[in-house]
């Protein structure tokens, strides 16, 4: 028979032994990513849209907590080693032109040092007169860790084969943006590109986690975060638009065919037909304007422009929308009709052109980019990216993020409009937006009547960069180099700063799908 003490401590044993299990569970549970389909859209302790559960995400006081993608555990990149490699080889990319242009050939910088085995990449961007780098001073440190293997590097440091630098400026010859390959009808196979292994996506996917590490280590975060917490983007549904109208910038605008005859109409068709998309997302998918406990999550649009003139333009009129909760929760409460409100992050602006050209001395241009940062990391907690016209800057990293941060919510998640503006096409997920090939995951929206064909149709232009259908002829040279162990070259300068393949190639002008066969 079991003495009392010896019940005590059983019980007591019987104790710490659940709570561990619990506690097992529960620290499992909340890292791991789940992704549902469900009506419910409450944001896990991951960042992740959670399912319909009964639990509920135990948040700390501190307000990171609401955003665990700045955290250390929002998808982190594990160190490559245990190790410190003083000595590792490196690439080394030196950045030009504007933010998206250069996040694009980052990514390429960084999928090319995975596919060499390169566990180190540092960036140069000297922008900012009186400043060496401003690389480190955004995100921490002027290098990145490139996954990779352990045992190459700890066999480089054992071999001597050590310190050698692949320098690239600019341009990375191999990867260009997705839309030359509809200009010039380069013959695709759907088998390899569209297949399980699709080298295209493989480079996306590895180019996301690229981002989500960028965005975690953003000198800025606080001010992301405090101005998130401002306007409660965690129990709003929030709408963001990046307006890229050129800011009367004079020439690349409008030879990359951006630019807009009329900016005022084209901003008040915008309006109208962001109102239409509200009104008929509602209708067609009410669950996503909704909380796990049935709160209602007001729209809110956040703002990103370079044409700070049409800021009051855009804040007024959408003031006058309004959100009938009525129509979503069966509640008969007139009271509970609100405004639409435009919210839009306070900086430096230039009265034309464009900032990282304007601004060009010390702090001012630091602060420059670290405001351009900023919102493209807002736009990146949008359950819904706006691009009235096509932009690297919303392209390259908010878009991959918003379709990562709602993966397998139904629904559109990324929208494109024509050049009026009057017509949109939106995708539900990043492999829709590259090929256009799932109907069911394309959502058309119009201002116009629906059987009104004099609209042209929305132009799919994608300046993402992924791997040329040949390899380049600079990639055997560079794996030569860097697994050669008998070398005296420190440096070796990989491809052109512009590459010429398709730069200065004629184009189809009418050609706007990828050739499959």
């Amino acid at each position: 028979m079991m003495t009392a003490s010896f019940q005590r401590r059983l019980l007591t044993c019987l104790i710490v032994v659940c709570c561990l299990v619990y506690q097992l569970a529960f620290v499992g549970d909340i890292h791991t990513h789940t992704r549902s389909s469900s009506a419910c859209h409450s944001v896990d302790a991951t960042g992740d849209v959670g399912s319909n559960s009964n639990r509920q995400p135990s948040w700390s006081s501190s307000s990171s907590s609401y955003y665990p993608e700045f955290d250390e555990h929002g998808g982190q990149l594990k160190s490559n080693s245990t190790f410190e490699f003083r000595f590792s080889n490196k690439v080394v990319h030196v950045a030009k032109f504007g933010l998206g242009h250069r996040l694009s050939k980052v990514g390429c910088a960084w999928h090319l040092a995975k596919s060499l085995n390169v566990t180190r990449l540092e960036l140069k961007w000297n922008d900012c007169r009186g400043i060496d780098n401003i690389f480190p001073l955004l995100f921490g440190s002027d290098h990145v860790d490139v996954p990779g293997t352990e045992e190459l590097a700890l066999e480089a440091n054992r071999t001597g084969n050590i310190n050698k630098s692949l320098r690239i400026t600019n341009d990375v010859d191999g990867y260009y943006g997705a839309n030359n390959y509809k200009w010039h009808r380069v013959p695709l196979s759907a088998d390899v590109y569209k297949g399980e292994h699709s080298p295209w996506l493989e480079k996306l996917d590895s180019e996301l986690q690229l981002f989500k590490m960028l965005r975690r280590r953003f000198a800025g975060k606080e001010d992301a975060i405090r101005f998130m917490e401002e306007h409660n983007f965690r129990d709003r549904f929030v709408i963001g638009v990046h307006l890229r109208l050129g800011n009367d910038e004079p020439l690349n605008f409008v030879s990359s065919g951006r630019g807009v005859d009329d900016q005022l109409e084209f901003v008040h068709n915008m309006l109208d037909l962001l109102r239409s998309f509200l009104e008929r997302l509602q209708r067609s998918h009410p669950e996503r304007f909704r909380t796990c406990e049935g709160r209602p999550r007001r729209p809110l649009i956040f703002l990103a422009t370079d044409s700070p003139k049409f800021i009051p333009v855009i804040v007024d009129d959408t003031r006058l929308w309004t959100f009938n909760d009525t129509a979503l929760w069966g509640v008969n409460d007139t009271s509970r009709l609100g405004s639409v409100q435009t919210v839009v992050m306070e900086q430096l602006r230039v009265d034309e052109g464009v900032t990282f050209y304007k601004l060009t001395q010390g702090e001012e241009c630091l602060r420059g980019w670290r405001e351009m940062i900023l919102d493209s990391i807002l736009l990146s907690f949008s359950d819904v990216l706006i691009s009235p016209r096509h932009s690297s800057f919303a392209q390259i990293l908010p878009v991959p993020l918003v379709f990562d941060r709602g993966g397998g919510v139904p629904g559109p998640h990324f929208c494109e409009m024509s050049g009026s503006a009057r017509t949109m096409v939106c995708l539900e997920d990043m492999r829709t937006w590259l090929f256009r090939d799932d109907k069911e995951k394309m959502f058309h929206y119009s201002i116009l009547n629906d059987d009104d064909e004099s609209e042209p149709p929305v132009v799919h232009t994608l300046l993402t960069h992924i791997p040329d259908v040949e390899v380049s002829p600079h990639y055997a040279e560079a794996k030569k180099y860097m697994e050669q162990e008998d070398t005296a070259l420190t440096s070796m300068e990989y491809g052109a700063e512009f590459s010429p393949k398709y730069r200065w190639r004629l184009a189809c002008p009418g050609c706007t799908d990828f050739t499959f066969t």
